[in-house]
């Protein structure tokens, strides 16, 4: 797996698969996400090389819907996904 630079950030390819439909709901349920955050520096961004993210540079992970956005609770399995952030706010 090589990393690839782009505007938005850092990005790597699953086996060349299309892999968005992972992240469409299927009515109002929680598309639930882990996210990760790791600390790189100047050197790996900068380089052609292939660079690391493992346990030696990973910061914290968070879990939460990829829709909503609102961090993982038990409470909210149960409960329908309100949708975009600003549709949640409305309501």
């Amino acid at each position: 797996m090589k990393g690839i630079v782009t505007g938005s950030g850092i990005e790597f390819e699953a086996a060349g698969i299309d892999r968005q439909e992972l992240l469409v709901p299927k009515g109002k349920e929680h598309i639930w996400i882990a996210t990760a955050v790791y600390r790189l520096g100047d050197k790996e961004l900068s380089s052609d090389k292939t660079f690391h993210m493992d346990m030696e540079n990973l910061v914290m992970t968070m879990f939460g819907c990829f829709v909503c956005e609102q961090p993982f609770q038990k409470r909210l399995v149960y409960r329908d996904c309100p949708g975009e952030p600003e549709d949640s706010v409305k309501r």
